[in-house]
């Protein structure tokens, strides 16, 4: 991986950062052209996320009374994924599997006290808790090989990064304040926004902490 993108809006012309992990930013500048209102439901919309194949958006709403995940052709109808009654609990992070046959997302639904990672399959038939904590466990990502989510958590008393395997071992903590993890193409780096003493900014970390955090972009 040799370089990052993050996004910044301005009208209707989309400016792409390219961070160089080698040198300083490079910018391009996208065309959004007119923007197309997907759903007009009043009722609150909001974390989308499009699938990897680009034909289907997940996405939080209250329009059921609760917070629930729905899915949606992007041109079609949503359907709702999750089926949450309680107007008290709170869902939030939808994130695709590479395959775009599960979603791993956040909720408060289980009981625990917290926040845990819940994954759930594209046809809403199977949802279960991923991690099972009194903790904040909130922003997965989804390794590329579809075998590992990286998540923020508070578990150990302070937010900082951490790793799962899908069936809930392998729990392992690799850097303290980061957030908003993105995997790299070929999974052996993460990048994200790190806090490291007095500096902070976008940092290269290692899933098996074989290397030190690395800025690239303060």
């Amino acid at each position: 991986m040799n370089r990052l993108g993050y996004c910044r809006a301005f009208r209707a012309m989309l400016c792409v950062v390219l961070a160089s992990v080698t040198g300083g930013p490079l910018q391009a500048a996208i065309s959004l052209g007119e923007p197309r209102p997907l759903s007009t439901a009043i009722e609150r919309s909001e974390k989308p996320a499009v699938s990897p194949d680009g034909t289907r958006l997940a996405f939080i709403s209250n329009r059921s009374g609760a917070d629930n995940i729905w899915v949606m052709p992007l041109d079609g109808e949503p359907t709702q994924l999750t089926h949450e009654t309680r107007p008290e609990v709170q869902t939030s992070n939808p994130r695709w599997s590479p395959a775009g046959d599960f979603l791993v997302y956040t909720s408060n639904k289980g009981g625990t006290g917290g926040f845990d990672l819940w994954v759930i399959s594209a046809d809403g038939q199977h949802d279960e808790p991923l991690t099972v904590d009194p903790a904040l466990d909130w922003m997965p990502a989804w390794s590329p090989d579809g075998k590992r989510i990286a998540f923020v958590s508070d578990r150990d008393g302070a937010d900082g990064l951490w790793l799962t395997n899908l069936d809930g071992s392998g729990v392992t903590k690799i850097a303290d304040l980061a957030y908003e993890p993105v995997w790299s193409p070929d999974g052996s780096q993460l990048a994200a926004y790190h806090i490291a003493g007095q500096a902070d900014g976008i940092f290269l970390l290692s899933p098996d902490g074989a290397a030190p955090p690395r800025c690239v972009l303060e």
